[in-house]
């Protein structure tokens, strides 16, 4: 898509390293679209907006619910768990998020999963 796109290229003039972490963004997402219990624990906590709001934070994101609602979305699906863990690991993705830098860019991401 045309977004996804826009994505990778700003991502890549960061100059970050971690080009397939894009992947583990989007299997995130898809998750989230595809699946009734990962929107319930979505919402439970507030909805994407209040998890990437804890995320891009940074400080105890490891450890916050938004951490966590991440860890049960993914491990909901097995193949999405091999593929998170082959692009970097759920740790990765919120660094990312915590590291402000990559923030700007990937919330918008997560926010087109509450549309």
């Amino acid at each position: 898509s045309g977004a996804a796109g826009t994505l990778g290229e700003e991502v890549a003039a960061l100059g970050l390293g971690f080009p397939r972490s894009l992947e583990a963004v989007r299997v995130v997402r898809d998750v989230c679209r595809g699946s009734e219990s990962a929107r319930v624990e979505v919402a439970k906590l507030g909805g994407i907006k209040v998890i990437v709001s804890e995320l891009v934070k940074g400080g105890n994101a490891f450890r916050g619910p938004a951490a966590e609602a991440i860890e049960v979305i993914c491990h909901k699906q097995p193949s999405n768990k091999k593929l998170l863990a082959e692009t970097g690991g759920i740790k990765l993705l919120i660094s990312l998020l915590a590291a402000q830098v990559v923030s700007p860019v990937i919330t918008p991401f997560f926010l087109d999963m509450a549309a």
